[in-house]
C-alpha cells in the first residue's frame, strides 16, 4: 500500500513539474537564472522612465524587458546546458500557475459573461486560422504534416499545440522546429505592436483590447506578455484579465481541434497514397487518448474563481471570507495574488526569451513566412471587425 502511494505521488509529482520529482534539483540553476532577470527587469522598468509630450512620464515594462534581456542572453552568450529544465520549468509550469492565479481576479459570473462574450470570436478566429493555413499550404505545396503544425499553432494554443500534434502525426523534429521558430517570430512580432495597435484600433477600450489580443495572438505567453504590457503601460488590468480568459477558452479547443487535424491528416494519406500500419495506430490512438490534449492548469483557473466568488458573496451579506478574513484582508490577499502573478509572468517571458533562437528563424523560408503573415493579418481582422459588430 505504501510503495503504491508513493508511486502515485511520484506521477503526480512528474505531471505537475513536468520531470520526475527526484530530480527537482536540476530546475535550480534556469530557475535563478529567470529569477535575476526578473530582478533587474523591474530594477530597469522602474529607473528607465521618458518624458515625451510635455509632463507625460512613460516607461518600459519590465516584462518587455525580462523577453528582451532574455533573447539577447540566449543568443548573444551559450546558456548552459545545466539551465535549460529550470528554463524551460519557468516558460511552461510558472506560465500556467500564473495563469490559475489570474483565476482568483474573476467572480465565475464575469467569467461566464466574458466567456460567452468571447466565443463566437474565438470560434471565427480559430476557423478563419484553419483555413488560410490549410489553403496557402495547399497553394506553396508545403509538406501536409508542416501544413497541419502550422494549422494548429495559428489557430489554437501556439507552441503547445504544435508539440501535441508533432506527436499525434508523427511529425519530423525538422518540421516541428521550423513551425515553433514562425510561431515565434510572429508571436514576438504581436507581443512588441498589438499592445500599441490594441490602443490605437479600440480607442483605448481595455475590455476590446483583450479580447483582440486573446483571439489573434497566437502562443499562451505571447498572449499574457502583451496582455501585461497593455495593462502596465495604461494601467488597464481588466484587459490582462479578458485576454488571459480569452485564452484560456481558446486553449480548450486543443481537445476538439487536434483530434481533428490528426484525422484530416489521416485522410490525406489515404487519398495520396497507403497509409501505414504505424500510421494507423497512431491516428487510432487519438480516440483512446481524447482528452489528453485538455490544459489541465484551467481546472485551476475555475477553483480559484470559484474561491473568489464564494469570498465575496460572504463579505457582502456581511460575513466574513471564509469565516476569518475581513474586507481589509480579502482585498489584499487578492492584490497580493495578483503581484505573484505578474512575477511569475515576467520570469516566464525571461524564459521565452532565452528559449527564442534567432538562427532558427532566419532559416524560415519565404512560404512559411508568408503563409505565417497573411494568416497574422487575417485572424487579427477578424477578430477586429467581430469584436466591433459583437460588442
Amino acid at each position: 500500500m505504501i510503495e503504491f502511494f508513493r508511486e502515485k505521488f511520484r506521477k503526480w509529482g512528474q505531471e505537475l513539474l513536468g520531470i520526475p520529482t527526484s530530480e527537482i534539483n536540476t530546475l535550480v540553476p534556469g530557475l535563478i537564472l529567470t529569477t535575476i532577470l526578473l530582478g533587474i527587469s523591474v530594477f530597469l522598468g522602474d529607473v528607465l522612465k521618458f518624458k515625451v509630450a510635455g509632463n507625460i512620464e512613460i516607461h518600459i515594462p519590465a516584462v518587455i524587458l525580462a523577453l528582451l534581456l532574455g533573447i539577447v542572453l540566449g543568443n548573444v552568450l551559450t546558456v548552459p546546458n545545466s539551465a535549460r529544465p529550470g528554463i524551460k520549468f519557468s516558460r511552461g509550469i510558472l506560465l500556467r500557475v500564473g495563469i490559475v492565479l489570474i483565476g482568483i481576479r474573476l467572480a465565475m459570473g464575469d467569467v461566464f459573461k466574458l466567456g460567452l462574450m468571447g466565443l463566437p470570436i474565438i470560434i471565427g478566429c480559430i476557423g478563419t486560422a484553419l483555413l488560410v493555413t490549410y489553403f496557402l499550404s495547399n497553394k506553396l505545396n508545403q509538406p501536409r504534416r508542416l501544413g497541419s503544425l502550422i494549422a494548429v499553432g495559428t489557430s489554437i494554443c501556439g507552441i503547445s499545440a504544435i508539440l501535441a500534434t508533432s506527436t499525434a502525426i508523427e511529425a519530423t523534429e525538422e518540421e516541428t522546429a521550423y513551425a515553433i521558430a514562425m510561431i515565434t517570430f510572429f508571436g514576438l512580432i504581436a507581443v512588441l505592436t498589438y499592445p500599441i495597435l490594441g490602443y490605437i484600433l479600440f480607442n483605448g477600450d481595455p475590455t476590446k483590447a483583450g479580447l483582440w489580443m486573446g483571439t489573434s495572438i497566437q502562443d499562451t505567453s505571447q498572449v499574457i506578455g502583451a496582455a501585461l504590457i497593455y495593462s502596465q503601460v495604461w494601467d488597464s488590468p481588466i484587459a490582462l484579465d479578458i485576454a488571459s480568459l480569452t485564452k484560456v477558452i481558446r486553449n480548450v479547443f486543443m481537445v476538439i481541434v487536434i483530434p481533428l487535424i490528426a484525422i484530416a491528416y489521416s485522410r490525406g494519406l489515404r487519398k495520396g497514397s497507403e497509409i501505414s500500419f504505424k500510421d494507423q495506430f497512431s491516428i487510432g490512438r487519438i480516440g483512446q487518448d481524447y482528452f489528453q490534449y485538455f490544459p489541465k492548469f484551467i481546472v485551476g483557473f475555475l477553483i480559484l474563481s470559484i474561491i473568489r466568488t464564494i469570498g465575496d458573496w460572504e463579505l457582502e451579506r456581511g460575513a466574513n471570507a471564509y469565516w476569518v478574513i475581513d474586507q481589509i484582508g480579502w482585498v489584499q490577499m487578492i492584490s497580493s495574488i495578483e503581484n505573484v502573478s505578474n512575477g511569475l509572468f515576467i520570469v516566464a517571458l525571461a524564459g521565452v526569451g532565452l528559449s527564442t533562437k534567432l538562427e532558427k528563424i532566419r532559416d524560415l523560408g519565404p512560404q512559411s513566412f508568408l503563409i505565417g503573415l497573411v494568416t497574422m493579418v487575417a485572424v487579427g481582422l477578424v477578430s477586429f471587425f467581430a469584436i466591433n459588430l459583437t460588442i
